[in-house]
């Protein structure tokens, strides 16, 4: 299989993956859809760079059937204190080929650095406190209307929650309970 990075690009962090198509980020901050079935590629600049020691980037992608689009979602997190994180939120679309500012919201830390797509949804697992599951919930982004939504998450209780994954067309909540135990919530 061709791979269409090539040097000085030849290695990129994996975003996600939807429909056969790949997203993928290099160190240089361009972005670029794969399919590796047929080989065809669409490389990117993401016309805003946001470079401070003080940010974090947390990424989605996914498609959107109403209106036949894919989507790639960068959200820029900036600490205002010890809780709470300004987030701003840019989304790039495949149709359009262009980036536009989304609507910003206030909360705690994304703690995946990618999202997870389900029924036309990205999914970030968010907590109050920068590596901590304390207080955990799901933020939302459809990608049709482009709102967010909030969904709480169960309880660990005495466990250290793990992320959100999708088993078998379910969102799953992952919590590591020690020793050898883990819990699942679909």
């Amino acid at each position: 299989m061709e791979y269409p990075l090539k040097p000085p690009f030849g290695s990129a962090k994996f975003l996600g993956s939807c429909n056969g198509l790949i997203c993928l980020t290099t160190m240089s901050f361009k972005l670029m859809l794969w399919n590796p079935c047929t080989g065809n590629y669409k490389e990117f600049q993401d016309s805003f760079v946001k470079r401070a020691v003080s940010c974090y980037i947390r990424y989605g992608f996914g498609y959107d059937a109403i209106n036949d689009d894919y989507k790639v979602v960068k959200i820029f997190s900036f600490p205002k204190d010890e809780r709470k994180y300004e987030n701003m939120v840019k989304i790039y679309s495949l149709r359009s080929n262009s980036w536009k500012m989304s609507e910003s919201f206030s909360g705690g830390y994304i703690n995946a650095q990618s999202g997870v797509i389900l029924n036309e949804a990205l999914h970030w697992e968010v907590s109050h406190c920068r590596g901590s599951g304390a207080h955990s919930k799901i933020m939302t982004l459809d990608l049709a209307t482009e709102t967010y939504g909030v969904m709480e998450l169960p309880s660990c209780g005495n466990g250290n929650f793990v992320g959100c994954y999708i088993l078998d067309r379910y969102l799953v909540a992952c919590c590591n309970y020690y020793p050898g135990r883990t819990g699942l919530w679909p």
